[in-house]
């Protein structure tokens, strides 16, 4: 008992601490980062695998990069960017593939395909194509003006 109160007063009066070198440390928090991310990407594969060809295109569209962004931008009414109550409900649908509660569109487009969502913004005759364009326009030129 003697000697195992020693060797219990010994062990605990160490300080066994490990300090890794920083390269070595590093090193294992890459090696851990690389597992991670090849684990979360293989999962992702394999549910992504499950989906139809709209929703695995949807999916890349709503993962690329920059692609919420007008989640967290500031509602500058001077450059447009603030949106009202109904057009962020819209725009979640629209992100997320679900029907638009309230939607006014005709049920067949003037160009005489069904008026679907995508459809909608794609059609050349149907206005959404080019009120884009001329948003793009106006931001343009007001950040040309504010310039001078």
């Amino acid at each position: 008992a003697v000697v195992s109160t020693q060797s219990t007063g010994a062990i605990l009066e160490q300080k066994m601490e490990y300090k890794p070198e920083p390269e070595e440390q590093r090193e294992v928090m890459a090696s851990i980062r690389k597992i991670k991310n090849d684990l979360l990407k293989s999962m992702a594969d394999k549910f992504k695998q499950k989906l139809s060809p709209k929703e695995q295109r949807n999916l890349d569209w709503i993962s690329e990069k920059g692609a919420s962004s007008f989640l967290t931008c500031l509602p500058l009414e001077k450059l447009r960017f603030h949106l009202t109550r109904q057009e962020f409900h819209d725009a979640i649908s629209v992100r997320y593939n679900m029907p638009i509660v309230g939607d006014p569109r005709p049920e067949i487009c003037c160009c005489g395909d069904k008026n679907t969502i995508e459809h909608a913004l794609s059609c050349k005759k149907g206005g959404y194509v080019s009120l884009r364009h001329n948003c793009l326009g106006i931001i343009i030129s007001v950040f040309q003006f504010s310039c001078f």
